[in-house]
């Protein structure tokens, strides 16, 4: 149990001192850095958008902060509007709608919806889910 805790620790020191550029942390969603950039600016509380905008690297700590914000790193589950739409059978003009009927408990306003053309993982789960 012991060896366990030890190596739990050891995993977990490493990962937050190692360092992420802005390229990096894109790729492991599958998007460009433009489209991260996007996701900072209008769906990541955590991350100052000044800050990201400033800076080349990031901390483990700093990563993982954003992945519990923005959803697991995993390109399938980065949805664009078009997939969206499939998986919905439904039409541009009622995702909007209900995205903007439904802003407060998805966490967003309509003017990021329509900034934003690839989704992160956990919003793109929370429309998907809102459509029904």
């Amino acid at each position: 149990m012991f060896l366990f805790i030890l190596l739990y620790l050891v995993v977990y020191v490493t990962i937050l001192t190692w360092t992420f550029t802005k390229a990096e942390i894109a790729q492991e969603y599958g998007v460009t850095r433009p489209t991260l950039r996007k996701w900072i600016r209008y769906f990541s509380s955590r991350t100052d958008y000044e800050t990201w905008k400033r800076r080349r690297k990031f901390s483990g700590k700093e990563v993982l902060s954003l992945i519990c914000e923005l959803g697991w790193p995993n390109s399938t589950n980065c949805l664009t509007k078009g997939q969206i739409k499939e998986q919905c059978e439904t039409e541009y003009q009622t995702i909007t709608d209900m995205v903007q009927l439904n802003a407060a408990k998805l966490g967003i306003d309509i003017n990021a919806y329509r900034n934003v053309d690839i989704f992160p993982p956990s919003l793109s789960q929370r429309i998907v889910a809102v459509m029904g």
